[in-house]
């Protein structure tokens, strides 16, 4: 159960190193979509397995530490994943765009609309959210091979 939600998961993050600057999104939603769908699926499954390890009077502190260790492995796979494609995206703009439009894509809309220089940060954007499905298909992969190894 564990490997097959990775295994999914992985199939989301692929999904959306194939998505275009236009008409990507259907791709990227149906791969996040699974992406979820993959990390939702064994959460029953370790929760019982952490709680059962844990004597009955440590349950509660039990749930409570893995409900905050989830949520920093969220937070800190954010940030990390967020970064990576902070630097594909500032890579990829050509030095012809604005400077105030390397800072984030939300920018370049603001700054730049309607031109060859929102087209580029659409572009560069993209390809940040390509690399960062890859790095996520791949460790969902690991995680999927580590599960069928330890279980």
């Amino acid at each position: 159960m564990i490997a097959a939600g990775m295994l999914i998961g992985a199939a989301g993050f692929l999904l959306q190193t194939r998505a275009g600057a236009e008409g990507g999104l259907p791709l990227v939603v149906t791969g996040l979509v699974l992406a979820s769908f993959g990390i939702a699926l064994p959460m029953g499954l370790t929760m019982s397995l952490l709680l059962g390890a844990a004597p009955p009077e440590k349950a509660g502190a039990a749930a409570s530490v893995s409900e905050t260790g989830g949520e920093f492995g969220v937070a800190v796979g954010i940030a990390a994943l967020g970064s990576v494609a902070t630097l594909v995206y500032r890579s990829e703009l050509p030095a012809s765009v604005p400077a105030v439009a390397r800072e984030s894509i939300t920018a370049a809309v603001a700054t730049v609309p309607g031109s060859d220089a929102l087209t580029a940060a659409r572009e560069a954007f993209t390809a940040g959210l390509n690399v960062v499905g890859g790095i996520g298909a791949a460790l969902f992969t690991g995680l999927a091979v580590l599960a069928v190894a330890l279980f």
